[in-house]
């Protein structure tokens, strides 16, 4: 030990920092790195409850500690299987993390809470438990103190202190078993060491440690150097299992910085997310599993944050021009943007607050895009868009087209955190919603359906967005948001924090679930007669598809069962009949109950052939809906010949109903995790796709043109099913790319009477690589630019089925074996 006497402050060296010390102020430690001075007298901890570190933006190891804030959990009693149970939050006896040194107040508010008494004990249902007791308020080193009356104003006020060691369990001091002791495993409080450690010391200097590959196991610190697939990263904060090129979101601040690139991954070239996905990291499962109909152009995400644009595009939809006409280029065009507010913003010594997670210039978290316009989203809540602009879709105030992106206006300074066009069909008339940070909806576009929810059905020009008042989802929090519906068909659906959903715009087929036709200006909520999220444990997914007369809303409840309502003419609600609903009806056909996930897939063209793909606690997949098109052969439900399936608008009947057989069995089609279906020629040939969770994918359905990725399959062929000749009646084996493992899918192009790019399939994989296969481009139209959607162009020995396929006149190629796109990787 030492110590530097400077008069007044002696500073005492006290070597490296261990969580079995406490120190004072002017203490002087080594800790990941760097050399901090202790500011506050502490004692010992629990791990490293008070050790120095970068954590202030973002911390994995735990909570850090404000003291003014009260965290409230809200209380209510509902009944299930005839059993009451407390739900926090909305959710049915859940496990939760408390920290240390945070304040809790357990709200018992809520009229079903009367009589039941919400406290806390060290063993499994308290007083009614073996040996049981409540925790006394007049205990030391922490706080319990219950106030009021519960179902009047009861609360229960909780801080535990940093010493409080073991499992805490809730449950009703008047009632046994309303904190499911009787579940297995029984509901649990864990108690967790929130991290203070900024409170408690100051950095005096800074180094770097260079400490070899990268390894998910291993626990990083500020400051570490790592290498990892090739390139140099730097540690922006302590953490843990964060691979160092993993995408970053919103609401979350990157934990790694590229030092220097490496052969294998750049940065700005991979890619780390698909547009049409929703916004990266966003925690519900997207709402749309259309597709996008976007004409001759594909945009993604690069891991840095960055947008391209493939493709040749047409009609302002690609970004890169400030005119409409066709971009040649046969490898990726990074989209740019002006982030002026950003550089007036705190980040950077101005007034704005519209600043980024890392302090670093804007990155893009989402993409939405459809037939000719897409739409943007940045970490600072930013919105961008281009395209065709007719009825102020691209929320600039006016009508005007814009090939390179231009911000909405309207917005101010507000962040915004997710958004949802309505893409599907070939039109232009489409509404954007806008969720901000507090929970509040913000709208603009055609709205002549009163999709945007203000209250009529004028379009929406200036101003641009308009926010939504509360007041219209009863004062609650949103949580999510769907928009759905072009012109006149437009509708949207909103999800709040209690789990209730609301809906408004065209409701000719009961899509929004109110139990009539009525089309609404405003948000109405669905039904509470058919659907209560207390009594069904929440919701787990929600999804919409079809348009106008074919529309139809769907969700999986928190216990395995799906909910539908509109229109289902062909059976893809999963249940006992083909009939359209007018409010959310469960289903209990089939697998119901041991549903965990599902996918309803739909062509994004004006045809109502939808297919409900579904995934069981097993990982068996089973299939219901449109298994085939009244003008082709083409079975998509993904098994069997089509001679089982139902012809268009006739029921799956018992004997061939897919809910009581799972599909791919034999070929290993098990824990699905994405799929899509895409279609050429008005919805008559149409191909479905899948991804497992494995890395394998499968495809089956129209092959004209190399769709199903696998050169082994003759076109349209009818054989027996194995993995390198197949029908198209049965699922096959999409060719692998060597070394990589595909993440995410992506269909491409539309439903139009011509083959002009408009029927493939785009892959993303781990290493940020994009692979794609199917249908390119007809040469009669804009000639020369053939193969530029997909970055490869077929030789001129087309007709073979190695290199390619020509169409019915000879102007069409196809990619029969997945190629890699240049410069996405």
């Amino acid at each position: 030990m030492s110590t530097l006497d400077l008069g007044k402050i002696k500073q005492l060296w006290r070597g490296t920092w261990s969580a079995s010390n406490s120190y004072l102020p002017n203490d002087i430690v080594a800790n990941n790195g760097a050399v901090w001075i202790c500011t506050q007298a502490h004692g010992v901890g629990s791990s490293t409850e008070f050790s120095p570190g970068k954590r202030d933006r973002t911390n994995v190891l735990g909570k850090t500690i404000d003291a003014a804030e009260i965290n409230v959990v809200n209380v209510t009693v509902s009944t299930v299987n005839s059993v009451n149970y407390f739900f926090l939050d909305g959710r049915q006896t859940p496990s939760l993390t408390l920290y240390a040194n945070v304040h809790y107040r357990f709200y018992q508010k809520d009229s079903s809470n009367t009589g039941h008494r919400f406290a806390l004990s060290i063993t499994a249902d308290g007083i009614y438990g073996l040996n049981g007791a409540e925790l006394s308020s007049a205990s030391t080193g922490y706080t319990y103190q219950y106030a009021g009356t519960p179902g009047v104003d009861g609360s229960l006020d909780v801080v535990l202190s940093s010493g409080f060691v073991g499992t805490l369990y809730y449950y009703s001091a008047n009632d046994p078993g309303f904190g499911g002791a009787a579940l297995t495993p029984k509901p649990a409080l864990t108690i967790s060491a929130g991290w203070r450690g900024y409170q408690y010391w100051d950095q005096l200097t800074t180094g770097y440690q260079f400490v070899g590959a990268y390894s998910p196991t291993t626990q990083y610190y500020y400051n570490n150097i790592v290498e990892y697939q090739g390139a140099t990263y730097l540690a922006l904060s302590d953490n843990f299992g964060t691979f160092p090129a993993e995408p970053t979101t919103g609401t979350t601040a990157p934990q790694w910085m590229l030092l220097v690139g490496g052969d294998r991954r750049s940065e700005n070239n991979a890619v780390g997310w698909m547009m049409n996905k929703g916004p990266i990291g966003w925690p519900y499962p997207n709402g749309n599993q259309g597709n996008g109909n976007h004409y001759q152009a594909m945009k993604w995400i690069s891991r840095s944050g960055r947008v391209y644009n493939h493709g040749c595009g047409s009609n302002y939809n690609h970004g890169v021009d400030f005119t409409d006409a066709v971009v040649a280029s046969s490898f990726p065009q990074e989209v740019t943007f002006n982030h002026v507010d950003w550089w007036n913003s705190r980040d950077n010594g101005g007034p704005g607050r519209l600043v980024t997670p890392d302090g670093m210039p804007p990155k893009c978290i989402q993409i939405e895009a459809g037939y000719q316009w897409a739409h943007y989203l940045f970490n600072n809540g930013e919105v961008w868009g281009n395209g065709a602009n007719s009825n102020g879709y691209l929320g600039t105030g006016d009508a005007s087209n814009a090939g390179l992106p231009k911000r909405v206006i309207g917005l101010n300074d507000t962040r915004i955190v997710k958004i949802s066009a309505a893409y599907g069909p070939i039109a232009d008339g489409h509404h954007v919603l806008a969720l901000d940070e507090y929970g509040y909806v913000w709208a603009w576009g055609d709205n002549t359906a009163g999709q945007l929810g203000v209250g009529n059905v004028a379009n929406n020009y200036l101003p641009s967005a308009q926010r939504l008042p509360r007041i219209f989802f009863n004062n609650e929090r949103v949580v999510d948001i769907i928009a759905m519906g072009t012109g006149s068909n437009g509708c949207s659906y909103a999800r709040t924090a209690q789990g209730n959903l609301y809906a408004w715009g065209y409701n000719g087929v009961s899509q929004l679930g109110t139990g009539d036709t009525t089309t609404r200006y405003r948000p109405v909520q669905m039904s509470t007669s058919t659907w209560s999220p207390s009594a069904n444990n929440g919701i787990l997914k929600w999804q919409a598809a079809g348009v106008g007369a074919y529309a139809s809303f769907m969700i999986l409840d928190g216990n395995g069962f799906l909910w539908q309502t509109g229109y289902d003419g062909y059976g893809a609600a999963a249940n006992t009949a083909a009939v359209s609903r007018t409010t959310l009806t469960k289903s209990t056909a089939g697998p119901a109950g041991t549903i965990n996930n599902f996918w309803l897939v739909w062509s994004g063209d004006t045809s109502p052939y939808y297919i409900n793909f579904i995934r069981t606690t097993t990982g068996l997949t089973y299939s219901c809906g449109a298994g085939t098109t009244p003008t082709s052969g083409n079975n998509v439900l993904g098994y069997g010949t089509v001679s089982v399936q139902p012809a268009a608008g006739v029921l799956i009947t018992a004997s061939t109903n897919p809910l009581s057989n799972t599909i791919g069995s034999s070929y290993g089609l098990y824990n699905i995790v994405d799929v899509y279906m895409h279609l050429s020629n008005t919805g008559t040939n149409r191909t479905v796709t899948w991804l497992t969770s494995s890395g394998k994918m499968f495809s089956q359905g129209y092959n004209n043109f190399g769709e199903l990725g696998n050169p082994g399959i003759a076109t349209n062929a009818t054989n027996s099913p194995d993995e390198l000749q197949s029908s198209t009646y049965n699922p096959v084996v999409v060719y692998a790319f060597p070394g990589t493992k595909p993440v995410q899918l992506m269909p491409s192009g539309y439903g139009g009477t011509s083959q002009q790019v408009q029927h493939g399939m785009f892959a993303m994989t781990d290493i940020g690589q994009v692979f794609a296969w199917g249908s390119t481009k007809s040469a009669a139209v804009n000639p020369g630019f053939e193969g530029c959607f997909i970055g490869y162009s077929p030789t001129a020995s087309v007709g073979t089925v190695a290199t390619g396929q020509t169409g019915a006149s000879g102007t069409a190629y196809g990619v029969f074996t997945p190629v890699a796109i240049q410069y996405a990787r």
